[in-house]
């Protein structure tokens, strides 16, 4: 980051001003002369990462898995508005576009940009005169013996109409910068806005993933626990006629055991999740029935989007919250800088006094007052300068803050990269096993038909389909999850969401 420059632009034009005594003419010349200066660092946007890649090895455009199902990296796209369109599923189309609605975390981050757009609004007021008017009436009595007088007293009403302007000149910025700053936290809640969107989409999408793959574990283990009670009763027919040891018939029954113990937990994490989607589109769960969603129904989409880093920090909703806190950051420091030289300010009144409110405005009772003021700070046992130096160094840290968001960034769609290459040559593994075990099954069926094998050897082979299923699905899963964590590391589609 740049050194912090100290430096103050100003634009001078001084017009001679009318008959006026000495001290408001040398007055109004300093101030008109130091308008516009501007104390403090422009804020610039920080450079974007020259690096064209995010993984040291390996290309980017490279196909990810082999043969059927191979999918493409589509570097230097950014990925669509509605990006969770891509799988293809009614189910999830749904939840995302009534999450979108109902969400009350998105309602929180909307309502407090709308909550620092309207802090900017009321802080640039300052940049327009003040202007009061005041309206006094009291009835009073007057002992004319204070003033030695010898007439008895009186009381009479008193009427104070008047009208006051006052101004504060901009002399060195600081009512600038501060607006910048609140410009600049508008900027930070709406990368909130995006990132509370994003979070969501993500989160709806992986939700519905997750119910669907319980459902379908679910499935499949049912399916499995199903094929094992006929191993069972088929082992236990053996046992009893001789043909088979008491501990096949024990191995078959902990299979059993051990299936229906998985069920469990499987079922409390769909409970769980289904829950969580309620949470997400912002009903109560008494009130809701979730969707019936399977994995099966979701499309893989064939190309992933892979935005390039320089693209990445203009999409990434928290890089644009750093990159908001770093120009608050920037901003304070000239508001404290300012602080440490004298203020400027004008000030008016004009009005009229009288007894009666039939007289105002009479012409014998106005009054008028006009001057300025300088307000310059002499010993504050160094509390401004420390100050000061307290907004430098925060500006420093926000810089850092910035660097580490991208770094962090681009970390983490480098691990999506190699996720999903890593989780598409598992489903590949997962779905050539799956095919040997049909394989062996028909295979199984053939010969029992032909009555070279008998119903044993099919059931085992429709265990291990059955178990090969289970393996898929679980891949499967993964990888559903994995494409979605790197258009969420990417930025997701936020910048077609109206803020």
């Amino acid at each position: 980051m740049a050194p912090l420059p100290n430096r103050l632009r100003c634009g001078v034009r001084v017009s001679p001003g009318g008959r006026r005594s000495r001290t408001l003419a040398i007055l109004t010349l300093v101030a008109v002369a130091l308008a516009g200066c501007t104390l403090g660092p422009d804020f610039t946007q920080p450079a974007a990462p020259e690096t064209d890649r995010y993984n040291v090895n390996g290309d980017p455009t490279a196909a990810i898995g082999a043969g059927a199902g191979t999918q493409w990296i589509e570097v230097g796209k950014a990925p669509d508005a509605q990006w969770w369109r891509f799988y293809q599923s009614p189910e999830l189309d749904a939840a995302v576009d009534a999450a979108v609605t109902s969400n009350l975390t998105l309602q929180i981050a909307e309502a407090r940009l709308r909550q620092s757009k309207d802090a900017l609004q009321a802080g640039k007021g300052v940049f327009y005169p003040q202007l009061s008017v005041s309206l006094d009436q009291t009835r009073q009595n007057y002992n004319p013996a204070i003033v030695g007088a010898q007439s008895g007293s009186g009381v009479f009403n008193l009427t104070t109409v008047s009208a006051n302007v006052s101004y504060v000149l901009d002399v060195f910025g600081a009512n600038r910068r501060a607006v910048e700053s609140l410009g600049a936290q508008v900027e930070a809640q709406r990368a909130n806005v995006r990132a509370a969107y994003l979070i969501l989409t993500g989160n709806i999408t992986n939700t519905i993933m997750t119910i669907g793959a319980y459902s379908d574990l679910i499935a499949e283990i049912r399916a499995l626990i199903t094929l094992e009670g006929e191993q069972l009763a088929i082992d236990e027919k053996r046992y009893r006629a001789g043909l088979a040891d008491f501990s096949a018939v024990l191995a078959t029954r902990n299979a059993i055991a051990t299936l229906e113990a998985s069920l469990q937990p499987l079922r409390q994490q769909l409970t769980q999740a289904e829950h969580l989607l309620a949470a997400l589109e912002g009903k109560e769960t008494g009130a809701w029935s979730a969707p019936a969603v399977h994995l099966s129904s979701l499309t893989m989409p064939q190309s992933v989007p892979l935005s390039l880093p320089s693209q990445l920090v203009k999409q990434r909703p928290d890089i644009l919250l750093a990159e908001a806190n770093l120009h608050s950051a920037s901003a304070t420091v000239g508001v404290a800088t300012a602080a440490l030289l004298p203020t400027f300010s004008i000030t008016g009144n004009m009005g009229d006094i009288s007894t009666s409110m039939s007289n105002l405005f009479g012409g014998s009772g106005g009054i008028w007052g006009f001057g300025g003021s300088i307000l310059a700070p002499v010993f504050n046992g160094g509390t401004l300068t420390a100050q000061r130096q307290a907004a430098i160094d925060a500006f420093e840290a926000s810089g850092l803050t910035y660097r580490q968001t991208v770094i962090v960034a681009i970390a983490q769609v480098a691990d999506c990269i190699k996720a999903i290459e890593h989780d598409a040559l598992a489903v590949r593994a997962q779905t050539q096993a799956q095919a040997a075990a049909g394989q062996s099954l028909m295979l199984a069926q053939a010969s029992f038909s032909g009555g070279t094998s008998n119903y044993l050897t099919v059931l085992t082979a429709q265990i291990t389909l059955a178990q090969a299923n289970v393996n898929l699905i679980q891949a499967r899963a993964q990888y559903f999850q994995d494409t979605t964590a790197l258009i969420v590391a990417l930025g997701g589609g936020w910048w077609d969401h109206e803020l």
